[in-house]
């Protein structure tokens, strides 16, 4: 019997991110769900009670430290970490997620294996956490 996949949540304008994202985090076995913009973001966690949720920092119309906000609300007692994730210098997207209460950030990058091992940290520590 297999282990059920770690379902991810992708919210990003960027069609080109929100792909490349897909395709990488399917690739490395994750169910991928992924949303253009922040509209039914919060309905979808409810719906799907993803593992993780990366959220674009770089948004219009809602930035992902106000996203995080809605999303923590629309997901009060559950274990799923919401992480920004973004191209914005390291230290800047550590600030930002820092002071909205996000669960931490990825750098945008080409490295998807140590993207990969960041996710798979934050479900670990998430599950942990749980128990």
């Amino acid at each position: 019997m297999s282990l059920p996949k770690h379902h991810i949540v992708v919210v990003d304008d960027s069609e080109f991110c929100r792909e490349v994202a897909r395709l990488n985090l399917e690739e490395a076995g994750f169910e991928v769900t992924t949303l253009s913009s922040p509209i039914g973001f919060s309905q979808k966690l409810m719906q799907s009670q993803p593992s993780l949720a990366l959220v674009d920092f770089s948004m219009p119309g809602l930035k992902g430290d106000q996203l995080i906000q809605i999303a923590q609300r629309a997901m009060k007692g559950s274990i799923c970490p919401v992480v920004l994730f973004s191209d914005q210098p390291e230290r800047t997207l550590a600030q930002i997620a820092k002071s909205c209460g996000a669960d931490g950030y990825i750098c945008k990058s080409d490295d998807w294996p140590g993207i990969v091992r960041s996710i798979q940290a934050f479900i670990t520590r998430a599950r942990a956490a749980k128990h």
